[in-house]
C-alpha cells in the first residue's frame, strides 16, 4: 500500500511539474503570433505549438491559440526532425491537428507544408525543440516563418 501511495505522489508531482513547465512555454505561442504581424498589423499565424526533440509537449493544449496535436503527430514530427529525415513528410505529407498537409519544401532546419483551403504549417528545429505554427488560408507564409524563426532563435 505504501508503494502505491509513493507512486501516486510521484505521478502527481510529475503532472504538476509538467503543467508548470508547459505554462512557461505557452507565452511563446503569443510571442510567435505577434512576431508574424506584417507592416499593416495583420497577424499571419493563428495557432502554434512547441514540442521537444525527445517527443515531449512543451506547450499545453489548453491555451486558446495552441495548435492541437495528437501524440502520434508529435512523435512523427519529432522523430523526423531529430533524424533530419523528412522522407515520411515527402511521401505521406505532414499531419497536424488531424489534417494532412502536403510537404512543400525543407530549407535547412525549416519545413513548409500546406493544404488548399486549410492554410499551412511552418516548422523549425532549435537545439532541443521544434516550433510549429499554422497560418490560415490567404495569409503569408513568409510572415508565419518570420514568427517561427524569431521564437526558434530565442530557444537556441
Amino acid at each position: 500500500m505504501a508503494e502505491i501511495k509513493t507512486l501516486l505522489v510521484g505521478l502527481l508531482a510529475l503532472c504538476l511539474v509538467n503543467s508548470c513547465f508547459c505554462k512557461d512555454y505557452d507565452s511563446y505561442i503569443y510571442q510567435l503570433i505577434a512576431q508574424s504581424k506584417d507592416s499593416s498589423g495583420n497577424v499571419h499565424v493563428d495557432a502554434a505549438s512547441i514540442i521537444g526533440l525527445d517527443r515531449s509537449r512543451l506547450t499545453s493544449q489548453s491555451t486558446a491559440a495552441a495548435l492541437k496535436m495528437s501524440y502520434a503527430e508529435v512523435d512523427t514530427i519529432a522523430a523526423s526532425f531529430k533524424s533530419n529525415d523528412f522522407t515520411s513528410f515527402k511521401m505521406s505529407g505532414v499531419r497536424v491537428g488531424g489534417i494532412r498537409y502536403d510537404f512543400l519544401r525543407q530549407d535547412g532546419n525549416e519545413v513548409f507544408a500546406s493544404k488548399k483551403n486549410y492554410g499551412g504549417i511552418v516548422m523549425m528545429k532549435s537545439k532541443t525543440a521544434i516550433v510549429i505554427a499554422h497560418y490560415p488560408e490567404g495569409r503569408q507564409v513568409s510572415n508565419a516563418a518570420k514568427g517561427v524563426e524569431a521564437i526558434t532563435g530565442y530557444l537556441q
